[in-house]
């Protein structure tokens, strides 16, 4: 027979865990020492998107006396990858030692940077169960935990105190006393979670369920206890997997739809919040991507939806959500830059890639100047009172009454809204020929996003099997479109830089030469996305696509 694990909720220290556990105990056993208390200090580590919990891993860096490890362990807990000293988080798998842990790692996290989500440290005490007879019948491992957020590895390393200001505006109480930042409890150290496992010896297995069930019942009521990361998360108001970048929110089809779209823009302040730091301490730069859709999408929903709201509401805020947009927008576009840029620079065939070193620099500079302008926008007056107030007039619409008289329910507006941008993006893509210029299709790739939005907006309401069809044909006509436009943005933008470092004295006539022949790919890239756009289109547009799109609406509301 397997262990058996409960969960004790209990206060004070390991000897009063121990006291309730014998006077919880049938007369017919009891507890000895088994060993002296030992503490392990712990830290789970994840993405900040759960790449490792979705893949079915754990990542847990333990110090014990004599040094540390970090175990990589699949759902079962069996250890797949180890490296034994100490490390300091958060960091990409990529700046680990080489060695089978940075293996294993390297695939499942990409570039995304390592974090840590929860820390404890648990004391452990050792005892033994005997019956009568004084036989030992099951070993009796009493584990309290303290646990702490891992939040803190996700501020600023430099400026602390101006980091969190930053956060003030976002930040509130639970009604336990954990903090919430973003909409998302961080939680306090708490001790109270106690970790009870019982493992059979001598083949007594009877003993254990008979152990189990008392513990189970009065005065403690253990329950059965979920893995010690998921406790620990719990302590501290998180759970695996509770950040996906996704709009997840569940809409009754009678909601009033003022209320109801309110609720969808405070899940996507809480999208924009819980980036913040890791863009402000540039861990990665997918935070700033993720951070860049939740403005987006706040747009759109600005735009599509925002008649909805209390009058001026939109008219109000959707200049500073514009700001805040455009603030973002140079330090993402010298992202994809120098993402692309190994991939640039290994397709040369006139040039070398050692010649287009010059211009790879050039990016990293221009980036930090720009990533040190959009960390002084973050932490601007202007940013704090522009998240606080928003939070503060949606709470007060999501949660007040339905003006007397509106009688416009969420389902009807998400049936109108829907059904109009889907007959925008179908008049824009129709008038599109091989002789339409680059603005009609970027036109088109906006009409297209905000079809998109409006549908995972009120995705709740709709079949969801409707939803993944028809955003397949979307997002394949999203994907060649974006292609189409991203490879036009960049040619253009490799004229200015090429004219900057020009200007600048950075520019060698083999850079520039380099540099040309990249615009060439691009130029390439562009002309093969704009062939691909009538087939993409015609299928978007086709029987099975409108078939699909008619089924979404169809069910749409009961």
């Amino acid at each position: 027979m397997a262990s058996v694990t409960l969960r004790l909720r209990a206060a004070g220290g390991l000897q009063a865990v121990r006291r309730g556990l014998a006077t919880a105990l049938p007369p017919r056993f009891s507890l000895r020492s088994a060993g002296q208390a030992r503490t392990l200090r712990r830290t789970w580590l994840d993405t900040a998107d759960w790449r490792l919990h979705r893949a079915g891993l754990t990542l847990e860096h333990r110090i014990v006396p004599g040094g540390g490890e970090t175990v990589l362990a699949d759902q079962q807990g069996v250890a797949l990858a180890t490296q034994s000293g100490s490390a300091r988080w958060p960091c990409r798998a990529t700046d680990l030692p080489e060695g089978p842990l940075r293996a294993a790692l390297t695939p499942v996290t990409g570039e995304r940077a390592i974090l840590p989500t929860v820390r404890t440290v648990t004391r452990t005490l050792p005892l033994r169960v005997h019956n009568t007879e004084s036989q030992a019948v099951a070993w009796l491992s009493v584990d309290k935990l303290t646990a702490r957020p891992g939040e803190p590895a996700s501020l600023p390393a430099s400026g602390g105190a101006r980091a969190r200001s930053l956060l003030a505006g976002a930040e509130a109480s639970g009604s336990d006393g954990a903090r919430v930042v973003g909409g998302a409890a961080v939680g306090r150290a708490t001790d109270r979670d106690v970790l009870i496992t019982i493992s059979p010896l001598r083949r007594r297995e009877s003993d254990v369920q008979t152990l189990a069930r008392s513990l189970s019942g009065p005065p403690l009521l253990a329950t059965a206890a979920e893995p010690a990361m998921v406790v620990a998360l719990a302590a501290v108001g998180r759970r695996p997997g509770d950040y996906t970048g996704r709009v997840e929110v569940s809409l009754a089809p009678e909601m009033p739809a003022g209320p109801a779209v309110a609720h969808v823009l405070l899940v996507l302040l809480d999208l924009l919040e819980r980036n913040i730091p890791g863009t402000v301490r540039d861990l990665d730069t997918e935070f700033l991507h993720d951070l860049r859709v939740a403005v987006r999408r706040t747009r759109a929903a600005l735009k599509l939806l925002g008649d909805v709201l209390p009058a001026g509401l939109a008219d109000q805020f959707a200049p500073e959500f514009k700001w805040l947009g455009d603030a973002t927008t140079p330090t993402r576009d010298l992202d994809v830059y120098l993402e692309s840029y190994q991939a640039m620079a290994s397709s040369l065939m006139a040039a070398t890639p050692a010649e287009l070193l010059p211009f790879r620099d050039y990016l990293g500079r221009r980036r930090s100047a720009e990533w040190h302008q959009l960390v002084r926008a973050l932490r601007s007056a202007r940013f704090t009172e522009l998240t606080g107030s928003w939070r503060s007039e949606l709470a007060a619409v999501a949660h007040g009454a339905a003006p007397a008289g509106q009688e416009l329910t969420v389902w009807r507006l998400a049936a109108d809204r829907t059904a109009r941008a889907h007959r925008r993006v179908l008049a824009a893509g129709n008038v599109i020929t091989d002789a339409s210029p680059p603005e009609a299709l970027h036109a088109l790739r906006k009409r297209c996003k905000e079809l998109r939005y409006v549908i995972e907006f009120f995705a709740s309401l709709h079949d969801r099997s409707s939803v993944r069809a028809v955003l397949r044909e979307l997002k394949g006509l999203q994907d060649c479109l974006g292609a189409f436009q991203d490879t036009q943005v960049q040619r253009l933008q490799l004229r200015v830089f090429a004219a900057q470092m020009v200007a600048g004295r950075q520019a060698p006539a083999h850079v520039l030469l380099a540099m040309g022949e990249v615009a060439a790919q691009l130029a390439a890239r562009q002309r093969e996305a704009r062939a691909e756009f009538s087939g993409r289109f015609a299928r978007f547009s086709g029987p099975q696509a409108r078939t699909d799109m008619a089924a979404l609406m169809a069910r749409s509301g009961p």
